[in-house]
């Protein structure tokens, strides 16, 4: 009995010991070494296993891998090349010393302009005063004498024929009154001051101003000035608030024959390609300049947004006309301006 007992006791420890043998005595069919288990109904260690693996990899997929990676480096050579271009388009395209020159006579003319135009601040003060339409009109002729003083002072618009000089300032000035309001304008008071020199106001300058802004209120309407405000924050914004920039968009406006804001006005130029080329002079210019103060890109994107901006401008422009010329066609006003407004 006993030993009947002993044999079937030992039959677990011989399974167990298969066991054993079986886990530590296998051997891959592959390398030979010692086994882990079965992959793919193979016997195979960890190695051979990850190998088996890559090699179920199929042609197609090795195929794409390839053709990916030939893809990635042909679009970095072309980032590369595109980059390299950029990079000379920005050195080739740099101010000059003649840009500069250029560039610092225009500011020197466009404030030479304002001196030589007499001091606006002429009004009374009294309480008894009382305004009119006539007296804003008063006000605003000192400001397209300004910029024709400041035209005059310009090579390219000096040389033309007097027949051109006149046309020109006649049909496209109205547009830059508005691009003078830029310039002279605070921010932060929303004032249109009598002077560029924003930062030495006087206690005239600024009497003038909020007189001045009274006036526009109270005959251009709440509404309209509200909105003209607005525009002008928008251009500022756009621009950093630098006067170069606007006084280059006014040479730009001043040659180009589509500023003209009535399209019953139709006129010839004795020399139009003297005209357009200088338009296409100052609108080169103001590229340059941009690319030259920000980046290529950026100055892509502010030029466009600035023709959009101009064409907001001549919308603006033809309204504050067509306003005029109402209120004003029973009063008796200034001939220049009568002439600019189309009322002659």
């Amino acid at each position: 009995m006993d030993s009947g007992n002993d044999k079937i006791n030992s039959i677990p420890s011989n399974k167990n010991n298969n066991k054993l043998r079986n886990r530590f005595d296998l051997t891959c069919v592959v390398c030979q070494g010692p086994a882990s288990g079965y992959n793919f109904a193979q016997i195979s260690c960890g190695s051979c296993k990850g190998m088996r693996k890559d090699h179920l990899i199929t042609r197609e997929v090795k195929l794409r891998k390839k053709q990916l990676i030939e893809e990635n480096r042909r679009l970095r050579s072309k980032q590369n090349h595109i980059k390299c271009k950029l990079d000379n388009v920005n050195v080739t395209s740099s101010l000059t010393d003649i840009d500069r020159l250029c560039l610092l006579h225009i500011k020197d003319s466009y404030t030479s302009a304002l001196r030589s135009t007499p001091s606006l601040i002429t009004f009374d003060e009294s309480l008894t005063k009382t305004y009119s339409f006539v007296d804003l009109i008063e006000i605003e002729k000192n400001i397209p004498i300004r910029i024709i003083n400041f035209l005059r002072l310009i090579p390219e618009f000096e040389s033309l024929c007097e027949d051109d000089r006149l046309a020109l300032a006649k049909y496209n000035i109205i547009p830059l009154l508005c691009l003078h309001d830029i310039l002279v304008f605070d921010r932060k008071t929303e004032l249109l001051y009598n002077t560029t020199e924003l930062t030495t106001l006087s206690s005239n300058d600024k009497s003038f101003a909020y007189h001045y802004k009274s006036l526009c209120y109270l005959f251009y309407g709440y509404e309209r000035m509200n909105n003209y405000i607005s525009y002008i924050h928008t251009i500022i914004n756009l621009i950093d608030n630098d006067t170069m920039i606007i006084q280059l968009l006014m040479l730009i406006l001043i040659f180009l024959k589509g500023t003209t804001i009535n399209d019953e006005q139709l006129w010839l130029l004795s020399n139009p390609q003297n005209v357009f080329n200088a338009h296409l002079k100052y609108v080169d210019l103001l590229f340059r300049y941009l690319m030259d103060k920000f980046s290529f890109d950026i100055a892509v994107i502010k030029m466009i947004r600035l023709v959009e901006n101009i064409f907001k401008l001549q919308a603006t422009s033809q309204d504050f006309q067509q306003t005029i010329k109402r209120d004003a066609s029973t009063v008796e006003i200034h001939p220049l301006m009568k002439t600019l407004l189309g009322m002659t």
